[in-house]
């Protein structure tokens, strides 16, 4: 499944918040990213696992030289957590 990372206007105590979103047109939420107050990466909190925060290590903050990097990191770790979950992603292929 393709995910998308988008940096909000809202912060977090101060952090930067980048929520992630999937489905045809990047309109289903799947949860946020907060930078980590030393800024050495994001807590990513899944929308259906709020109990297990994954921590990616990655720059922060997001920046126009930077956001691909941060959002690699971000989707890789949302796949290995849907991953690690047991879910699986049903993809029609396309020729």
């Amino acid at each position: 499944m393709a995910y998308g990372v988008r940096g909000e206007e809202r912060t977090f105590f101060g952090r930067e918040v980048l929520t992630v979103w999937s489905g045809p047109f990047f309109s289903v939420y799947e949860g946020e990213a907060v930078a980590l107050p030393r800024g050495d990466g994001y807590m990513l909190r899944m929308l259906h696992g709020h109990d297990e925060p994954v921590r990616v290590e990655c720059p922060v903050p997001r920046t126009d030289e930077n956001y691909q990097e941060i959002d690699a990191a971000i989707v890789a770790a949302v796949e290995k957590w849907y991953t690690d979950k047991g879910y699986v992603s049903l993809t029609v292929p396309t020729a």
